[in-house]
């Protein structure tokens, strides 16, 4: 009976942690090129101190990707700049690297993270 219950506790406290990470599909022309993860506490958390970044940083590893599954081509990460000090918000797993994929993948930034995008100055490395 009390493995029950402790089983029951730590199974509602997994699925309390996994829906608070956000995971979506990435989709173009109905096909699957990537996923995208972030972290939905830390953007609520820090929504008013989201409102006033100026800076985002785009940063794309072709090394460090998981090899399964095998066509995965790039880990890309999206970082704030607040007070001088970077953090990583969205991350993206991405099949694919074309025009079309970057524009999918920041339609769906956008609606996660509450930037103000007419503010924002963008930086890209790779």
């Amino acid at each position: 009976m009390v493995f029950g219950k402790l089983f029951q506790i730590i199974k509602n406290l997994i699925l309390k942690i996994i829906t608070r990470f956000f995971q979506q599909a990435l989709v173009v022309n109905g096909r699957s090129v990537g996923v995208i993860f972030a972290n939905m506490d830390a953007v609520n958390k820090y929504r008013e101190e989201l409102a006033t970044v100026t800076l985002v940083g785009i940063d794309g590893t072709f090394k460090t990707v998981p090899r399964v599954p095998a066509d995965l081509k790039c880990f890309l990460t999206i970082q704030v700049v607040f007070k001088s000090v970077s953090f990583p918000m969205v991350y993206a797993l991405l099949g694919s690297m074309t025009e079309e994929v970057y524009a999918a993948l920041f339609d769906i930034v956008r609606n996660i993270l509450p930037l103000n995008y007419q503010r924002v100055c963008f930086i890209t490395a790779n």
